[in-house]
């Protein structure tokens, strides 16, 4: 069920918050959170739907770029540590933060939470073509993507989703395609399922999540 939706956009930035989903029934109580391949099977599944909607509006799919999804990926493990309010808070510090690295012309976001559903990416893609300030995000002229998906200890999915269009001709910065990802989960780049776990464990402790930052080089001692 779509509750209420808002929209907020300005000259450079156009981002939109989707207003949390809830089923119709009780889910099960205190599921385990999810692991983070599963975790990235689901990124995977928004990047693909996301891009046949795309499609099937005669646009150009978008391309995937890492920095993009670490920050996407960030901001839902802060929403699902209950370090930010569902929301697009510091909206502009992760735009800011990707534009050191992947120069850009305009960027949006989407973001979506529900719980309970069998199909949880088909309930937020469906509820943001529905909602106008979403779908402009999902039909803009933007040729990159970012994806983040977390989930709480409640097993509630946080979904972020950025878009960018870049002042130069995009490129993918994936090192591992995701059209064969789903039954090959060993293919998760390590640094990020590193990234993950301590985070993990720094939110269990009441602390912040570590921000992944392809800027900093390994020092060998």
């Amino acid at each position: 069920m779509l509750v209420s939706t808002s929209l907020m956009a300005c000259s450079a930035l156009n981002y939109s918050s989707f207003t949390e989903l809830v089923p119709s029934f009780s889910p099960a109580p205190s599921p385990s959170p999810l692991d983070a391949a599963t975790l990235l099977i689901l990124e995977n599944k928004i990047y693909q739907q996301v891009n046949r909607y795309r499609q099937s509006r005669n646009l150009s799919p978008l391309l995937l770029n890492r920095a993009i999804s670490q920050q996407a990926r960030l901001h839902s493990q802060r929403m699902a540590a209950g370090l930010v309010p569902f929301s697009h808070q510091d909206f502009d510090k992760r735009a800011q933060t990707i534009g050191v690295s992947v120069p850009y012309q305009a960027v949006g976001e989407n973001v979506a939470v529900n719980q309970g559903y069998d199909d949880p990416v088909m309930i937020a893609v469906d509820g943001w073509i529905k909602s106008q300030g979403h779908r402009e995000n999902m039909e803009g002229d933007f040729d990159s993507t970012g994806i983040g998906v977390a989930t709480d200890n409640q097993g509630k999915l946080y979904f972020t989703q950025i878009f960018l269009k870049r002042q130069s001709d995009p490129v993918s910065t994936n090192s591992l395609s995701y059209d064969s990802i789903e039954n090959k989960s060993f293919l998760i780049p390590l640094e990020e399922n590193t990234n993950y776990q301590v985070n993990r464990y720094r939110i269990s402790q009441n602390l912040p999540p570590l921000r992944l930052d392809a800027r900093i080089k390994l020092l060998r001692i």
